[in-house]
């Protein structure tokens, strides 16, 4: 029996979408989340962290925002967002493909040098505004506010608790692509998909 190179490809990319999805309900299982030590140690940000490491392998900028991935990328937060001390732990963890720098902005910024701006959940009453002011621009907008892609984020993640713990991936295909960033087909094929 022999495979032709459509339904070798078709296969391993099924395969890649099964791996994908089993890490990350792995990642958001509720053992993860609740057996993680007994003094309760929140994992959410490092597992937010991760998560965005991990996107950077299936991104692409265009060129004139980022020639390559020798260039530095970065990552910018809010003011106050407890994240930033976990973005050097997870890129080393987890290999990240760039030298990544974490800058810390507020709403009225410009966002200017950002590559991606991550919006957590506490930043909720500032979300128009930022949607607003990166829309269009080469920027990844991510966030773990539930619905943040179908409101016209880029990339969005968070729990949804259906009798157990997943972790949903959500992208909005029209903001993706007005921002000139390119997001790997395969990897867009397991997210929730929003125009």
């Amino acid at each position: 029996m022999s495979f032709t190179l459509f339904e070798y490809r078709q296969v391993l990319y099924a395969l890649i979408r099964l791996l994908m999805c089993s890490l990350l309900i792995l990642i958001s299982s509720s053992d993860a989340f609740s057996q993680v030590s007994a003094a309760k140690v929140n994992i959410w940000p490092a597992t937010k962290a991760s998560l965005i490491i991990k996107y950077l392998n299936y991104v692409v900028w265009p060129t004139s925002v980022l020639p390559s991935k020798k260039e530095p990328l970065t990552i910018c937060l809010f003011r106050g967002d407890p994240l930033e001390e976990y973005i050097p732990k997870a890129a080393s963890k987890e290999h990240s493909p760039y030298t990544l720098t974490v800058k810390k902005v507020g709403y009225k910024d410009s966002f200017y040098g950002c590559h991606i701006l991550f919006v957590s959940e506490g930043n909720n009453d500032h979300i128009d505004e930022v949607i607003a002011s990166t829309k269009g621009k080469p920027i990844l907008t991510m966030s773990d506010i539930r619905g943040f892609a179908k409101n016209g984020g880029i990339a969005g993640f968070f729990i949804r608790s259906n009798g157990h713990k997943e972790t949903v991936l959500e992208i909005n295909i029209s903001s993706l692509q007005s921002s000139g960033i390119h997001i790997d087909t395969d990897f867009i094929s397991i997210m929730d998909i929003y125009r």
